[in-house]
């Protein structure tokens, strides 16, 4: 190719780029040189080469995939044909092979014909192959040259983008030179930047050719003239040689850079161009060299940005932000700050923050401010009566509508509305003032106010107010509303208003001629209905608008022509006509209600009988009679309606009260009758109740119908005779009884011994079937018969305490919160609970839990209801007697108090809402005892020596049976606890009984001599039982004998054996103990007499928990007032700090009760003084008193009777005061405050010694208790303590000596 473009060389296409190449050098050369001479276009030439090859491509393409496609059909169809394509060698020889076949073989016909039809299918086979084998050399030479043509586009481009780019660069092609730079495999990514952003800024601004090649060492390939090279080598030096950091900023500074679009951003990157700056997430990413990367850091945090915030209601919002946010855009603009506004969708308030330099926010956020409070809503409230407001409201609001038009005009919207009315507020009758709301900007409220204002001026002009009587307000009303209508019609038309709370009418009329018409016309209505008011009873208002006024209304309608209403309270009547009409009127009504005063009063559904018992003599007719009443008993609602002169009324409830409820001699009295007895009480056709009224004169005997109760109503005395009547009849009845049982039940109560447990101590006959209990008996017992029953088969026992009705409701009350109930079930493991409609309260569980809880329980209502309870302890030999269900029925029919007998605790309690009753049913009972009490004598074992109870009842009962055979006397045994002593009661004749005692005695004794129990020390008790009990073995192996650990005092052996042996026994255990204390060092401390119970403690609590923890020996003389500790240094000297320290404890306690009681004796003494001249005056009848008191006494020393009393508590050893920091007694103590040492001691004194000599009894003097016992055979060992006894009962001491002392 010539320089003029003429002429044409065929060559490769290297050689031709090359060529062209070089010819455009030297065409630029002789440019340079020459001129305006003929040039050539280098880049254009090789653009149409490019274009040419690039057609020549697509050409190619297309015929590739045409072949292609092509040759697929053809495959497609002939694998579809064949399941194995073949070669056309191989179809070839098929051919071959069938040919011969088909010459050399004779063949049928047909077979022929086949053959020669699988020679020709194998031809077109062949062909298709060879078709096949040439459309693929097809298409590889296409892709061949395919192959090449693209190689030359690659040279092509490549000349192509030398050639602009050396254009771009202003020189020739042949200045442009190539260098590769390593980098680094870490800043690669720096170089190329995001997307390639590097890349492009570094050509950008160098004009090279840039190619970064990655692999394991990476490269980047420049393209350039020299001085393009150097620079852009710079630029990735400064690339990779650069600094990175990272600085983390608030997000005050962060919200302020990227504010308006990022501008401030902008301009620090445009600043420092050198630097690359990148902010994501509040961190900026600083990339160049140090110096310039530290200034642009510098100014960056140089910014003094300030955040501030303000709080607008989310419907201010909008306008605060403006119209498109023309004032938040504005704010921006002119103070450079960033404005953000933030509100959550749940939030009721908007968050708008500024933040930008400090000397921007501060003039941005008020003028904000000034902003949010031109556009704050506020409310402003407008009360109105029912004529302003309709004034507003009329023609479809047009008023409100005209005010916010031209609100509006402002600039500003609004909203005015009045409050929303109820039914009865929007009736025209109701003119409750109602009030306008208007809403709007602060900007705009001043215009709102001064537009309705001047409306309402305007309205009140023309308005009118007059007041007149509520009771007029009707008339001027008129029915249906015709008055006032009518009213509103005058003249121009009228607006009238009524006001019934205020009694005042409002008339708004333009014309004033109306108005003046309206209240003539108001006036003479007044006139025409004038009223007076006259009180009534609310009992009354039936009477004098039901049928019973009919007459009289008829009279004041039709005579008078006044008109009578009820007030809206309905405590007066209204009567409304002319001044004479009314007055009139008011004589007639009030004679009306004179004559028909009424009361109303209630009767209980039980109490109905008792009111119409009688028929004609019944008492709601003989007061009719008696009072000239009209006397009504409504039977739906059970009210008696009374009816006449009210002096006659208030006396016939009077009598008709004490009727039903009894007063003034008259008594009546309810009985529950239980469902079982109910025939008894009533008697054949009625017979029994009949007797009961004929033997008692004036007594009526009601059964209630729907009840339990038979009421008996008459004089106090008849009544309480016929009560006792009834009474008798209940307790003693014989009733019989059923109870279903299983299978399973009838063989758990045919097992041995169950019948007889079931009927233990009760009058009735059990008879047990298959499928039922048969049980007859008086009530009591069957109740009790049933309770051992089911406790036989479920294993709980169940019993209940009765009450009367109105302490069910005290009981209730006390134990709502389940305090009292759960303390009592937690303790005792039973289940207490309060059934209210059976007045009881039950408790189930295990026997010995309901015993228990049974005497909580008692003590609880002793606490809730005091004086209502009590409870008389009866000795087994005594519950036959003073329980006896006549007795006890008796003195119910006496006092008034209800009774029974409690076989759990061997006990009957009594029952009374009257403490007065209670008491003397107690004092009978009590005397029965006395009685009972000469007939037998008492013998206590102490608890300690409860191992002799087993050796008197001897093995099934044979030692006390022949007791009781050979002496003729009844013995009884106290349920034995371990916790308390066991009581042996005698009972006879004097005889039997001396003989019964001293058989016991014996027996006592001969135990005694078979069983000796010994004291080993705790810490001697492992080496005297020795390795495996060898030492006790052998012991129990030379003297015979049974030795063993008593399970209650672990430091004590029992040995049981013949008396011989027994006592061998005993002396080789003594003998063996002292040895071993002989072994151990002893040591003594002196204390105080008084010291020593608080160091033994509770039956030796406090000395046994010594030797347990210090494993020291401690032993106490009495005698000596001394302490002996015995076992090594350590547990003495352990031991001795512990008694120390109670020794110490006592006497800090002892000055405190000694400064409290001198305190109290000082008081004490004070009153003695003011008491001394009363008791003076009563000294004489006192000493007549006491003289008959001690006749009585020696009396009862005669016949040796005395009280005894029964001991709650557990007895104090022979000899050890009580320790005062013990538990404290069930009961108080009875404390006698002016006991004197002299008296304490001649006390002790007359009861130390006995007649005898070996008898001893002391006395406590604080406590009034006593411990006595004797081996005399003439006198009776009886322990007296201190327990609760009725207010009339004194107490008596009795010692062996036989002095008796009454304290």
């Amino acid at each position: 190719l010539n320089r003029k473009g003429k002429g044409k060389v065929t060559t490769t296409n290297e050689t031709l780029i090359e060529m062209m190449l070089g010819l455009g050098n030297e065409t630029s050369d002789s440019n340079n040189n020459m001129g305006t001479e003929a040039t050539i276009d280098l880049g254009d030439m090789l653009r149409k080469r490019l274009d040419e090859k690039r057609l020549l491509k697509d050409h190619g393409q297309s015929k590739v995939y045409k072949l292609t496609a092509q040759l697929q059909k053809l495959v497609n169809s002939s694998s579809s044909r064949r399941s194995r394509r073949e070669t056309p060698e191989q179809i070839t020889l098929k051919i071959a092979r069938l040919e011969r076949q088909r010459i050399t073989t004779s063949l049928k016909l047909s077979e022929e014909k086949c053959l020669l039809r699988e020679i020709e299918m194998l031809e077109k086979a062949k062909k298709q192959e060879l078709f096949i084998q040439q459309l693929r050399n097809e298409i590889s030479n296409e892709r061949e040259t395919l192959r090449e043509t693209n190689s030359a586009i690659y040279e092509l481009e490549s000349a192509l983008l030398k050639v602009n780019l050396a254009r771009k660069l202003g020189c020739s092609t042949a200045d442009l030179l190539e260098r590769i730079v390593n980098c680094p495999p870490n800043m690669t990514a720096h170089v190329i930047g995001k997307n390639g952003s590097m890349v492009n800024q570094i050509e950008r601004r160098t004009g090279v050719q840039m190619d970064v090649r990655n692999g394991p060492s990476p490269t980047i390939h420049l393209l350039g003239n020299e001085s393009a090279l150097r620079a852009a080598v710079e630029e990735i030096e400064n690339i990779i040689l650069a600094v990175e950091e990272d600085v983390k900023i608030d997000a005050k500074l962060n919200s302020y850079l990227l504010s308006n679009r990022s501008a401030v951003l902008n301009q620090v990157k445009s600043t420092y161009a050198d630097v690359y700056i990148e902010l994501y997430n509040s961190v900026i990413r600083l990339r160049g060299q140090s110096s310039k990367l530290a200034a642009a850091k510098d100014k960056i945090l140089g910014y003094d940005v300030k955040k501030e915030e303000i709080r607008v209601p989310v419907k201010q919002t909008g306008s605060t932000v403006g119209k498109g946010g023309e004032n938040i855009n504005k704010l921006q603009k002119n103070y450079n700050v960033s404005v953000n506004v933030i509100s959550g969708s749940k939030s009721i308030e908007s968050t708008i923050e500024i933040i930008g330099l400090a000397s921007d926010v501060v003039p941005a956020m008020a003028e904000l401010q000034d902003i949010i409070y031109r556009n704050e809503e506020v409310e402003e409230t407008f009360v109105m009566d029912s004529l302003q407001r309709n004034m507003f409201l009329e023609n479809s609001g047009e008023v409100l509508k005209e005010i916010q038009s031209k609100i509006s005009e402002t600039g500003s919207g609004s909203l005015l509305s009045f409050e929303k009315l109820s039914v009865e507020e929007r009736d025209s009758a109701s003119r409750k003032p109602t009030k306008l709301v208007v809403k709007t900007k602060r900007s705009s409220l001043d215009v709102a106010k001064e537009l309705i204002q001047s409306r309402l001026d305007a309205f009140n002009a023309s308005v009118v107010t007059m007041r007149v009587g509520a009771a007029v307000i009707p008339s001027i009303i008129g029915k249906s509303g015709a008055t006032i209508k009518a009213l509103q019609a005058e003249g121009d038309g009228a607006n009238i208003d009524i006001d019934k709370s205020s009694c005042t009418v409002t008339i708004q009329s333009e014309s004033e001629e109306t108005r003046s018409a309206v209240i003539a016309k108001i006036e003479e209505i007044i006139a025409k209905n004038q009223t007076l008011s006259l009180d009534i009873e609310q009992s009354l208002i039936g009477a004098v608008f039901g049928e019973l006024g009919k007459t009289m209304r008829r009279t004041l309608a039709e005579d008078i022509g006044a008109h009578m209403g009820m007030d809206s309270d309905d405590t007066h009547i209204t009567v409304r006509g002319s001044n004479e009409q009314i007055t009139e009127a008011a004589e007639i009504i009030k004679e009306f209600i004179a004559v028909n005063f009424s009361i109303e009063m209630q009767v209980s559904e039980e109490d109905e009988p008792l009111l119409l018992h009688g028929g004609p003599n019944s008492s709601l007719v003989t007061v009719e009679k008696e009072h000239n009443v009209k006397a009504n008993f409504r039977r739906a609602n059970h009210i008696v309606h009374i009816r006449g002169r009210e002096e006659n009324v208030n006396a016939a409830k009077v009598a008709l009260s004490e009727a039903i409820y009894g007063g003034n001699g008259v008594l009546v009295s309810k009985i529950k009758i239980p469902d079982t007895l109910r025939g008894i009480v009533i008697g054949k056709d009625g017979s029994q109740l009949k007797q009961i009224e004929t033997d008692h004169e004036g007594v009526a005997a009601v059964l209630v119908r729907g009840s339990d109760l038979l009421a008996l109503r008459g004089k106090e005395d008849q009544v309480k005779k016929a009560r006792s009547r009834v009474f008798s009849l209940l307790a003693t009845a014989h009733v019989k009884e059923t109870m279903p049982i299983s299978s399973f039940d009838y063989e758990e109560l045919t097992k041995p011994d169950v019948m007889r447990f079931v009927c233990d101590g009760l009058n009735v006959q059990v008879t047990l079937e298959s499928d039922v209990v048969k049980i007859r008996g008086v009530n009591v017992d069957i109740t009790d018969a049933k309770a051992r029953i089911l406790e036989k088969l479920t294993g709980k026992y169940s019993t209940s305490v009765l009450l009367e009705e109105v302490q069910v409701g005290k009981v209730k009350k006390a134990v709502s919160d389940g305090g009292h109930f759960i303390r009592i079930n937690e303790s005792t493991k039973a289940i207490v609970s309060l059934d209210a409609a059976a007045q009881s309260i039950n408790i189930t569980g295990k026997r010995a839990n309901v015993k228990k809880a049974k005497f909580l329980l008692l003590k609880m209502l002793d606490f809730i209801l005091p004086s209502q309870f009590a409870k008389v302890t009866l000795p087994k030999q005594t519950v036959k007697i003073v329980g006896n269900v006549a007795f006890l029925t008796s003195i119910y029919a006496e006092t008034g108090a209800y009774l029974w007998l409690d076989r759990d605790l061997s006990c009957v309690h009594v029952r009374s809402t009257e403490p007065v009753n209670v008491a003397q049913a107690v004092d009978i009972i009590n005397e029965k005892l006395i009685e009972c009490d000469k007939q037998s004598t008492v013998i206590k074992i102490d608890s300690l020596d409860a191992w002799l109870v087993p050796k008197i009842i001897g093995k099934g009962g044979a030692t006390i049976q022949t007791i009781r055979k050979e002496s003729g006397c009844q013995i009884y045994v106290s349920d034995s606890n371990p916790e308390e002593d066991v009581t042996l009661t005698i009972s006879g004749e004097e005889e039997c009984m001396a003989k019964g005692k001293q058989l016991l005695m014996n027996t006592i004794e001969d135990a005694k001599k078979k069983c000796a129990f010994v004291d080993v020390p705790d810490a001697a008790m492992t080496a005297f039982i020795g390795k495996g009990g060898e030492h006790v073995k052998m012991l129990s192996k030379e003297y015979n004998v049974g030795i063993e650990r008593t399970q209650r005092e672990h430091s004590r052996v029992r040995i049981n054996g013949e008396e011989d042996g027994v006592k061998a026994a005993v002396d080789a255990v003594q003998s063996w103990v002292r040895e071993w204390e002989a072994k151990n060092s002893i040591q003594i401390i002196d204390v105080k007499e008084s010291m020593i119970p608080a160091i033994v403690g509770e039956k030796g609590s406090v000395i046994r928990l010594i030797e347990k923890e210090t494993g020291c020996r401690v032993n106490i003389d009495r005698s000596k007032v001394e302490v002996t500790l015995r076992g090594n240094n350590t547990a003495r000297e352990e031991a001795e700090q512990r008694i120390q320290k109670i020794i110490h404890e006592q006497e800090q306690a002892m000055i405190v009760r000694a400064a409290a009681k001198e305190k109290e004796n000082a008081a004490r003494t004070a009153a003695r003084e003011e008491e001394r001249a009363a008791k003076e005056l009563a000294a004489k009848a006192a000493s007549d008193d006491a003289k008959h008191a001690s006749s009585q006494i020696s009396k009862s020393i005669e016949s040796n009777d005395f009280v005894r009393k029964v001991n709650d508590f557990k007895s104090v050893p022979v000899g050890m005061a009580r320790n005062e920091q013990s538990e404290k007694p069930k009961y108080p103590s009875k404390t006698n405050p002016h006991a004197t040492e002299a008296g304490k001691e001649l006390l002790n004194m007359l009861t130390m010694f006995s007649s005898s000599g070996n008898g001893t009894a002391d006395i406590n003097c604080e406590t009034l208790s006593t411990v006595t016992t004797s081996s005399s055979s003439d006198s009776t060992d009886v322990d007296i303590t201190e327990d609760r006894v009725a207010p009339n009962e004194r107490s008596y001491y009795k010692s062996t000596s036989g002095i008796l002392i009454r304290l």
